[in-house]
């Protein structure tokens, strides 16, 4: 039959939510390497939240509170998922993906966070002073370039210029030109001759 004109269109049905995307479980030094990419500013924030999570779950270990955090809280967001590898780390750790929230069974034992915490810790730092001794060592490389070029260029123009003493000796006094001073006037500066000779002046003699 003709649809009834009168009657409303049958409204589409509303889609799902995206579901979370599931995080592998990997070992936790893995996720320690993906987690200690980021920027120190990141890096230092995650260790911080992180660590945190991991006391509260240590002196309450029964404490079903501690043991979940909801991932859409912003500071949650900001601080524990939005870092690379975040949340890779915490699966790592042993955290579960349940809807919004991450939650660490009973069955993980209370030190398990606070023991991955005092890992990236570490590897945080070391790899932080090897970054800074790199840097040092980078610039000390570049000054002493700049330095050994300056006085490649000096040892240069030192050359150059015994070259051209050498040059010079070589030719000998022959090719030396000899400039003779005009003969000085009554203030001492020198002046051009410019008075007739007298003896341009004799008549010629006729034979």
């Amino acid at each position: 039959p003709a649809p009834n004109p009168a009657e409303p269109a049958a409204r589409p049905a509303a889609a799902a939510p995206p579901k979370p995307v599931e995080m592998p479980v990997v070992p936790v030094p893995e996720a320690i390497d993906k987690v200690c990419t980021n920027r120190d500013f990141m890096l230092d924030s995650f260790i911080e939240t992180a660590a945190k999570l991991g006391e509260n779950v240590a002196k309450n270990p029964t404490e079903p509170k501690y043991r979940s955090v909801r991932t859409t809280n912003p500071k949650i967001h900001e601080r524990l998922i939005r870092p690379f590898g975040g949340e890779l780390f915490m699966v790592a750790v042993g955290w579960k993906r349940e809807g919004e929230c991450l939650v660490l069974p009973p069955s993980v034992a209370a030190d398990a966070m606070t023991s991955a915490v005092a890992q990236l810790h570490t590897t945080a730092e070391e790899r932080k002073k090897a970054r800074d001794a790199a840097e040092r060592e980078k610039l000390r490389a570049e000054r002493q370039a700049a330095l050994k070029a300056k006085q490649e260029e000096k040892e240069r123009v030192r050359k150059a210029m015994e070259a051209d003493r050498r040059e010079v000796s070589a030719r000998g006094p022959a090719e030396t030109i000899h400039a003779q001073a005009l003969p000085s006037g009554p203030s001492g500066t020198h002046r051009l001759n410019l008075e007739p000779d007298p003896e341009d002046n004799r008549q010629p003699h006729n034979d």
